[in-house]
């Protein structure tokens, strides 16, 4: 389970810049293989372009994540620095209701490749008040190292 925190800190010519960051906590059963059994760290860098009133949207990220195995032998075999970047766009299709896609890429954990984890993701959010949306996708892998289908699904606190 991962949570973050973003913060807007400037506006920049009609541009927001926001950091996002984010703790992984160690939710899954370790022996199973299901989480790393170790606290992470990580944040983004995001700058966001609204048009027309915030019925459009562009969003540039910048992700990074640390990773700290237990084992040498995960150390050996896996990346511990994971690097992130994705544009995305939404829509207002009806009030309170936005389209959203966002194209992404990655360095992943597994040593023995350089390829990238590239994903495009569609996908719906729902603002439920002004301290509350509700989001929803579908995120589908590019490449091998990417999972091919995933579901997604998050709450977002607005304060």
């Amino acid at each position: 389970m991962t949570l973050e925190i973003k913060y807007a800190f400037a506006e920049l010519a009609g541009v927001s810049l926001a950091i996002k960051p984010a703790i992984i906590m160690p939710t899954g059963n370790y022996s199973a293989g299901l989480s790393e059994g170790r606290w992470q760290f990580g944040g983004t860098l995001i700058a966001t372009r609204e048009f027309e009133d915030g019925k459009y949207a562009l969003h540039a990220n910048l992700g990074y994540e640390h990773h700290d195995y237990r084992t040498a032998e995960l150390r050996a075999s896996t990346r511990s620095h994971i690097w992130s970047g994705s544009l995305a766009g939404e829509m207002e299709v009806v009030k309170g209701f936005f389209s959203v896609a966002d194209f992404g890429l990655a360095s992943t954990a597994d040593r023995s490749t350089r390829q990238l984890s590239t994903c495009a993701l569609t996908g719906i959010r729902y603002e439920i008040n002004d301290h509350l949306d509700m989001n929803a996708g579908v995120k589908f892998g590019l490449t091998r190292p990417e999972d091919d289908i995933s579901a997604l699904y998050g709450l977002t606190l607005k304060f």
